[in-house]
């Protein structure tokens, strides 16, 4: 079992980060624009997706924010739903469609989780995923979301050869966002590795 340290880490500017949520908000907008149907609700996963879902929610001018938190554990894996979802005060269609917002998705079993958790309370709604960050060996469906649009592939898993990372698609290292704590996040890497 290796055991990670902060020489593992790799820091995203906010400058960064920004450049991230417009190529994000550029791929949203170019693919809805192509759909018959456009986003009637944004869902922040939060902690990590969160300060994502609300800048994008601003960005893309949808008003009503449904905040899902379900947290990781490890030793034995679980995920646990940490608070029930709102009632919204506007009205939404029948079907709507969701954009569930994460700041990192690794196995893709916490977006699964939260989209599992949205199909409870809007059966019939389609829930796309916007992440700032996946995995670069990570998956590319999940199970109850259309679609997935990721700002940066990392290499967190240490899986990418050198020749793969040569050309600087992929993000080096365990990804820390500028409002985490590198310390903490560690914490969760080193428990469920």
């Amino acid at each position: 079992m290796i055991h990670y340290d902060l020489s593992h880490t790799n820091t995203v500017s906010w400058e960064e980060f920004d450049q991230l949520v417009d190529r994000l908000q550029q791929d949203i907008e170019a693919f809805f624009s192509t759909q018959s149907v456009s986003i009637d609700v944004v869902s922040p996963l939060h902690r990590s997706g969160g300060v994502l879902g609300s800048i994008l929610a601003v960005k893309l001018r949808v008003i009503p924010l449904l905040p899902v938190q379900i947290k990781s554990s490890y030793q034995p894996r679980r995920l646990t739903q940490v608070s029930t979802l709102s009632d919204l005060l506007v009205d939404l269609p029948e079907a709507p469609t969701i954009l569930l917002c994460e700041g990192n998705t690794n196995s893709g079993l916490t977006a699964a989780r939260a989209a599992a958790v949205l199909h409870e309370k809007h059966p019939t709604a389609k829930i796309y995923l916007a992440t700032l960050a996946k995995v670069f060996d990570g998956p590319e469906q999940i199970d109850g979301i259309e679609h997935i649009f990721t700002g940066v592939l990392t290499d967190e898993n240490f899986t990418a050869t050198p020749k793969q990372l040569a050309d600087g698609s992929i993000r080096p290292g365990i990804t820390i966002f500028p409002w985490e704590n590198a310390e903490d996040e560690l914490v969760d890497v080193n428990a469920s590795s």
